[in-house]
């Protein structure tokens, strides 16, 4: 039999952006937000602005996070580091690094495209993770544990700047077309970004492309 558990309108499902009698305006959730066009260029242009990552990823197919990053991890040009905890002192619950390390100091998160409040927290944990790098030593070490046997280790050099590292946030997309983010999730992105260049580092966007979708059976079978 079927049970509903939980239910709500359509419409908050709906995100969007229109132009309006010289009025920019943003559906989010459900939600309408006038935006302030001197904002809204500034925010558009700050993402626009941001470095596109040279890194070639792999088609994700439809798989999830989880099986797509166990497929491409190969311990030597990226090491896989999803579900690698660490933990800072101090810090009473288990953090993670990163997804994906690559030989070239790519620092890799990696989320399925989706709301502003989904890519806001990929954004935070990029953030963290280099807060983590900076402040916290004892979680280098940490890191390096989950590279043994690998081709890889962390290491980092204070000193150093710009930084050898640089934090790539790659989204796996089903969309074909521009490469781009909800309003909002601009905006988060803009704030995260702007603390972690204050660090030194870069930050670059990669876009996962779908390719060819595999069945639901195949896709089934990896999870």
């Amino acid at each position: 039999s079927e049970e509903c558990i939980k239910k709500w309108s359509a419409f908050r499902c709906l995100n969007g952006e229109l132009e309006y009698d010289g009025n920019r305006y943003i559906l989010n959730d459900g939600r309408w937000y006038q935006i302030k066009q001197s904002f809204y260029d500034e925010v558009c242009d700050y993402f626009n602005e941001l470095d596109i990552s040279e890194l070639q990823f792999p088609e994700h197919q439809g798989l999830r996070e989880g099986p797509y990053l166990r497929s491409i991890a190969n311990d030597v040009d990226l090491v896989l580091l999803d579900q690698k905890w660490v933990r800072p002192d101090g810090v009473s619950n288990n953090l993670e690094f990163c997804d994906l390390l690559s030989q070239c100091n790519g620092i890799i998160h990696v989320k399925k495209y989706g709301s502003s409040a989904l890519l806001n927290h990929l954004f935070a944990q990029a953030y963290q993770s280099i807060e983590m790098l900076v402040n916290s030593p004892e979680v280098i070490d940490q890191v390096n544990v989950h590279l043994n046997g690998t081709a890889l280790n962390l290491a980092f050099d204070h000193s150093l700047s710009p930084r050898d590292h640089r934090i790539i946030l790659a989204i796996m997309d089903h969309r074909t077309g521009d490469f781009t983010f909800p309003f909002f999730a601009k905006v988060s992105l803009r704030h995260y970004a702007r603390k972690i260049k204050s660090m030194g580092f870069n930050v670059e966007l990669a876009k996962i492309p779908i390719g060819n979708r595999l069945s639901d059976e195949q896709l089934a079978a990896q999870i």
